[in-house]
């Protein structure tokens, strides 16, 4: 279910790469599932949109367990580097690429208020409330578009799920139909 929640929400965020495959068997490193995206080569700059589907995308497991599990509340904790990573890109362009509010001035790191050098004046309480609430904000929008893409796809979601669980791991070439809904859906 949750890897089939990353990869519905991926389908179906404009700006998330293709998938190359997906697995539900267990790794050596501990992980019990994942999804591999394809990695363009020469790709040198990223936008706030990408980073945006980024987050949605790893909102997309927790959502999915959230609606399709008959355990409200008691989700799994194969969530949490998701929920690190998403919060870790949230905050960078919140504080770094300066996607925050305009109260914050266009940014500034509450990692580094002395900067690399420690020549940059050190932030205001209030202005780290403000890019934290940036932060919660980007978290929030993306938790909720997550959860939005799912419900409103929520076939897509079973069949996929199901899938992966009959064959325990699904190459690009399985994903076409999905692909296909996607790109009737706008994508």
């Amino acid at each position: 279910t949750h890897e089939a929640g990353h990869a519905v929400c991926a389908l179906f965020c404009e700006h998330a790469p293709p998938i190359e495959r997906i697995s539900i068997r267990g790794d050596f490193a501990g992980s019990l599932g994942f999804v591999r995206y394809a990695d363009p080569a020469h790709r040198y700059v990223t936008t706030q949109s990408e980073l945006q589907d980024r987050i949605c995308t790893l909102f997309g497991g927790r959502e999915a367990e959230a609606q399709l599990l008959d355990v409200p509340g008691d989700l799994s904790i194969g969530a949490s580097n998701d929920l690190d990573r998403a919060t870790d890109i949230a905050r960078a362009m919140v504080e770094d690429f300066g996607r925050g509010p305009e109260e914050a001035g266009g940014g500034g790191s509450a990692r580094d208020p002395g900067g690399a050098h420690g020549n940059k004046p050190a932030l205001s309480d209030a202005t780290l409330q403000v890019l934290e609430r940036g932060v919660q904000q980007v978290l929030m929008e993306q938790r909720t578009r997550a959860r939005t893409i799912l419900s409103d796809h929520v076939e897509e979601l079973t069949a996929l799920r199901d899938l992966l669980i009959e064959r325990k791991v699904l190459d690009s070439q399985t994903l076409d139909p999905f692909r296909k809904k996607s790109a009737k859906a706008g994508r």
